[in-house]
């Protein structure tokens, strides 16, 4: 008599479960390459100087998430021991920081420019500066260095 014993195939026992991942990425502008708007060697007291945005002061802005970028609409330049200087500041943008002829703001700095993502990814985009004062602005003034800033606001979402 012949017995045949069969023994159970034991098989390998498979269990699976998702596990949830999640990310948040943050908002984030920075500002750097900074370029001062420089009126040059001398303004001649009661003469109007202009410097085009393109030939003035330069800053690059990256982000990440749509941003308004503002500038005030003028600065004051102030000398030490007294004396100031009105500037009217013009703004443009493009899409490098080299652009020979940026696009103006649609309206003035102030206003602002909405930059919006390239690609949904981060973007680099530069921010152009130039300024006018009138020869009034500068008539009275006491021969010397005068010096001021135009703050850059970076509006944005945060998460």
């Amino acid at each position: 008599m012949l017995l045949l014993v069969i023994a159970p195939s034991i098989a390998a026992q498979t269990s699976t479960a998702p596990i949830s991942v999640t990310a948040k990425v943050q908002s984030a502008v920075t500002l750097s390459g900074m370029v001062p708007l420089d009126f040059g060697a001398g303004i001649v007291p009661g003469s109007p100087a202009t410097v085009t945005a393109a030939n003035g002061g330069k800053i690059m802005v990256s982000y990440n998430v749509n941003t308004q970028l503002s500038l005030p609409n003028s600065v004051t330049l102030t000398r030490t021991g007294g004396g100031s200087v009105s500037v009217t500041l013009s703004c443009a943008q493009a899409s490098t920081g080299t652009n020979p002829s940026p696009t103006p703001f649609a309206t003035d700095c102030a206003t602002g420019y909405g930059a919006t993502l390239v690609g949904n990814a981060r973007t680099d985009w530069g921010l152009y500066l130039g300024g006018a004062s009138a020869g009034a602005a500068t008539a009275s003034g006491p021969a010397g260095n005068y010096a001021g800033n135009a703050t850059v606001t970076a509006t944005y979402t945060t998460f």
